[in-house]
């Protein structure tokens, strides 16, 4: 906290003139850095000129600072986020395109341990999720909290992102994070309607499987506090998803009967 309280009494009116600058993109005050030699600088909370062209959506700023001044795209702020990272979070996809191309490491993680997939996901920004998707971004990288990227979308009710992770081969159903919570969970416990029912009814391998395994059902798996995702739903009030819940919940366990009913006449009969 010091340090940051130290940048900003030596953070002065031309530098914060200079970042504004970066961030509006008028190129000729930047100019006049270039010819100053690109003094690295950072702002009270550790953010380059290039984060605040990232801010502004500015690529040809950003172009300028990678000729000549590369290591600036790469500064880490005190949220050990990089430039990329903010483009994925605020959904600057020009800049993450031209940003991408000048990295080799698109897992870079910042101090949460979000890659940039995990915050394109977090944020709903679809069309960056689906360019490092298309890059081969590692679609089961989990965070700090072992949370994936459909979790972070689940929780934050991006529906769409939600499906382009399950085009792109995620099985979401049965994954969990640290507290031992699946999707529906953050879904059923922000109200979060479309994602739970998809979530909610299984593919139909995966139903069978479970009448034929112990494997539980998501609706029946509990977070480390004992809680099922209607009881989450539940406690947040969220009516209407507890009553898909409840009701998707009768539908499958009433297959689990009908199996075990076939099961014990199939041994009668032998």
């Amino acid at each position: 906290m010091m340090d940051v309280i130290s940048q900003k009494k030596l953070w002065n009116g031309a530098q914060a003139k200079l970042f504004l600058a970066a961030k509006t993109g008028r190129m000729k005050i930047l100019k006049d850095l270039e010819s100053a030699g690109f003094d690295p600088m950072l702002d009270p909370f550790g953010n380059s000129l290039a984060h605040w062209a990232v801010l502004g959506g500015h690529t040809k700023v950003l172009r300028s600072l990678g000729e000549h001044c590369p290591k600036m795209l790469w500064t880490t702020n005190v949220a050990g986020q990089q430039p990329l990272h903010l483009a994925c979070i605020m959904g600057k996809f020009k800049c993450a395109i031209f940003l991408l191309l000048q990295t080799a490491d698109i897992e870079i993680t910042e101090s949460r341990g979000c890659s940039p997939l995990l915050l394109a996901a977090e944020n709903g920004h679809t069309e960056i999720a689906t360019l490092l998707l298309l890059l081969s971004a590692n679609i089961k990288a989990t965070d700090v909290e072992e949370n994936t990227a459909y979790h972070l979308a689940a929780k934050r009710g991006h529906d769409n992102v939600c499906s382009l992770l399950k085009k792109f081969g995620l099985k979401p159903w049965m994954i969990t994070n640290e507290l031992n919570q699946t999707p529906l969970h953050l879904a059923s416990s922000g109200g979060h309607f479309n994602i739970a029912r998809s979530l909610c009814r299984l593919p139909i391998a995966l139903e069978n499987q479970m009448l034929h395994t112990p494997l539980l059902h998501p609706l029946h798996i509990r977070d480390k506090e004992g809680l099922t995702p209607i009881q989450l739903a539940d406690r947040y009030g969220w009516s209407g998803v507890v009553a898909l819940l409840k009701d998707e919940e009768i539908r499958f366990d009433s297959l689990g009967l009908d199996y075990l009913s076939l099961h014990a006449l199939g041994r009668k009969l032998l």
